[in-house]
């Protein structure tokens, strides 16, 4: 573990210095491209013959008169008008012109009477030199090495330049995508030239690409001082790394070494909080809280595994000795049958416990079957109320009711919500004592319904509830009451599989409140009548 703690903070530390590079390549190329893209813009302004501080007094062409426009064509049939310019001549306003032939650019002078000469001209090859000797030092402040000219007529032929290696592209590729823009052309994939072709207003191509040749130097700078910085701080992060790791570890440990005492049998055993972060004191919380739950389950067991052994014990020890005591060759039909008798009897107190056994293991772990239909919870109610009235009544206890009149309908088992309202009926009765009475309540609200089982009997203590559930529970008295304690264990898994739930609280002044309550029946599925 402390070999892959390792490993991985060297594998982030890799990945953080070639991030870091790669972050910093692509400013550069971003700074590249910037300065390319303002080295065009002066190419542009001094190929046309201005520049970028004058701000002339720009007129258009259909501002001239149609007769100035026809004469200019016929002396100059192939120029092509970069700029126009109104200017104060000595005989009044003319204009200066710039255009050019594709091989020549002439500056044009035009009287207010409209003679035309030229003022001065330049081949397109003198300014081809001229703007490569711009590049030289392009802004004043230093030179831009690896950055490359060429200049193109319409038709992709060189004019001015080498075609090997400014264009990072076929003439032909260029011309289409420029036809397609008919304006400009920017490459720049990566580790590529970048390269930036502008069409000129005379048809010629201009091109201007930087081989990032400087931006790679200053890359290498990069890496180097990032490259210093991982020398420096890998040891300081794998120091760091191990310790942390193994602070880690040492939780996830104790954890095990827990597990393996725990495995041996010692239950109680438990893992104190080591404050290795908080993923190791979740572990540790999940770890004591799963060891909690099992040593519960566990105690749960084996007390029920001994009250089983102890109420099957009595009945078994009883048929065994009646059996080992009776002379069966001696023994008259009379007395073998009273025998026989006393044995089925004895077997009779063994079946229900063995069947409510039974019941409460499939009722816990849900694969009891249900047989559910809409039941009047209020009817079923008073079948039971008659059926243990005449216990009540040797008990000289008053049982009593109290119902709306209105049907209340849940859908449940019938025979499993019988045996509810049974044993809840027999454990109040069991318990209250001669001259009480035991109340029964129905209710129902909008997404529910149920009943209470009402006693004013000597009540359970508050300490003993909360266990008042649990399987063959037979707290204080009632340990003299006979039973075998699975009475309200069976009430509350019957209910709890239905989707309910029972409640128990202290009734005032003193008793019992058994408060039972299921969903409704499904409104879908209709009402029974």
């Amino acid at each position: 573990m402390v070999r892959y703690s390792l490993g991985l903070t060297l594998v982030l530390l890799l990945v953080t210095f070639g991030i870091s590079l790669f972050m910093v390549y692509q400013q550069l190329r971003s700074d590249a491209l910037t300065q390319l893209d303002r080295a065009m813009v002066f190419l542009t302004e001094k190929y046309v013959g201005t520049a970028p501080e004058y701000e002339p007094q720009k007129i258009l062409m259909n501002q001239w008169s149609e007769e100035l426009q026809t004469a200019f064509y016929q002396k100059f049939p192939t120029a092509k008008i970069a700029l126009i310019e109104a200017e104060g001549q000595h005989d009044g306003l003319g204009y200066e012109v710039i255009a050019s032939t594709g091989r020549e650019r002439m500056e044009i002078l035009i009287s207010e009477g409209g003679q035309m000469w030229i003022a001065h001209s330049e081949s397109v090859d003198e300014i081809f030199h001229a703007l490569d000797a711009f590049l030289i030092n392009p802004f004043g402040d230093a030179s831009v090495p690896g950055v490359r000219l060429l200049l193109l007529d319409p038709k992709g032929g060189i004019i001015g330049g080498d075609a090997d290696g400014p264009i990072p592209m076929n003439r032909e590729t260029l011309l289409q995508q420029l036809k397609e823009t008919n304006s400009e052309v920017h490459s720049s994939g990566f580790m590529k030239r970048i390269f930036i072709a502008r069409k000129m207003y005379d048809g010629n191509i201009l091109c201007v690409s930087d081989d990032f040749s400087a931006g790679m130097m200053e890359l290498r700078r990069w890496g180097i001082f990032l490259l210093s910085l991982l020398v420096v701080f890998l040891p300081f992060s794998l120091i760091a790394g191990l310790l942390l790791s193994r602070h880690a570890m040492e939780g996830v440990k104790r954890v095990a070494e827990a597990a393996r005492v725990f495995d041996a049998g010692h239950l109680q055993q438990r893992v104190q909080s080591c404050r290795a972060g908080a993923e190791v004191e979740e572990l540790c919380r999940s770890f004591n809280g799963m060891a909690s739950r099992i040593e519960k389950l566990v105690r749960e067991l084996r007390e029920v595994t001994a009250n089983i052994a102890h109420d099957i014990r009595t009945p078994i020890t009883r048929i065994r000795g009646l059996v080992e005591t009776m002379d069966w060759n001696a023994a008259s039909e009379e007395e073998r049958a009273e025998i026989s008798g006393m044995v089925i009897a004895e077997c009779d107190q063994l079946t229900p416990l063995v069947s409510d056994i039974l019941d409460m293991a499939r009722a816990e772990t849900g694969v009891m079957e249900l047989h559910r239909e809409p039941i009047d919870l209020g009817a079923e109610l008073e079948k039971s109320i008659e059926i243990f009235s005449a216990f009540a009544a040797e008990k000289q206890i008053t049982l009593e009711h109290t119902f709306s009149g209105a049907p209340v309908f849940v859908e449940a088992d019938r025979s499993k919500m019988q045996r509810v309202i049974s044993n809840l009926l027999d454990n109040a009765i069991k318990f209250t004592l001669p001259g009480s009475r035991v109340e029964v309540r129905l209710y129902q609200n909008e997404n529910q319904a149920g009943f209470e089982v009402v006693d004013n009997g000597p009540g359970i203590p508050p300490s003993d509830q909360a266990s008042v559930f649990e399987r063959f529970n037979r707290g204080g008295d009632s340990r003299t009451i006979p039973g075998n304690g699975l009475g309200l264990s069976l009430v509350k898994a019957f209910v709890e599989l239905h989707g309910g739930g029972v409640e128990l609280e202290s009734a005032e002044p003193h008793g019992c409140i058994f408060r039972v309550w299921l969903p409704l029946e499904n409104p879908n599925k209709g009402r029974v009548a």
